[in-house]
């Protein structure tokens, strides 16, 4: 039980997938940030003319930390302390995307995404003492999220 204990809560896991997600998905970052913004303008992902191809590597991306997770790889709390922004971040503005692919294509897409925006929620919520409604996002919030993952494009 000592090791596998360890191995769940040790970070060089999380650390490789920060330096992935940081460094080499800006472009995806930067694509599906667009992709949600346009949404977000026109609520209908039929009128979106951005592709959503990298929105969908984005959440592939969460989606296999979800997995992880799951499967007992790595523990929710280190996810908290290394993504709950980000996880919060895709998970709320691509409910829609991820409730329509599910539909169009198969209830398994992005299947751990749900469970693993949960988990860290819950963490968020014992952490700060917060309820739920306090984590609900205004126009604002969101504007302000997706402006600073499109400012992750470099000139």
């Amino acid at each position: 039980m000592g090791a596998y204990h360890y191995h769940n809560y040790d970070t060089e896991l999380a650390r490789y997938y920060d330096d992935k997600f940081d460094d080499k998905m800006v472009h995806s970052r930067v694509s599906a940030a667009i992709a949600l913004k346009e949404f977000h303008q026109k609520r209908d992902w039929s009128l979106v003319t951005n592709s959503t191809a990298q929105l969908d590597v984005i959440l592939g991306f969460f989606d296999s930390l979800g997995y992880d997770e799951a499967h007992g790889k790595i523990s929710p709390d280190v996810l908290y302390e290394y993504f709950y922004s980000d996880i919060d971040g895709y998970y709320r503005a691509s409910e829609t995307y991820i409730s329509k692919q599910q539909k169009d294509e198969s209830r398994t897409v992005f299947e751990f995404l749900q469970p693993l925006f949960d988990s860290v929620t819950a963490i968020e919520l014992k952490k700060t003492g917060k309820q739920p409604a306090d984590l609900v996002w205004n126009e604002k919030d969101f504007d302000d999220w997706i402006e600073e993952e499109i400012k992750l494009q470099k000139p």
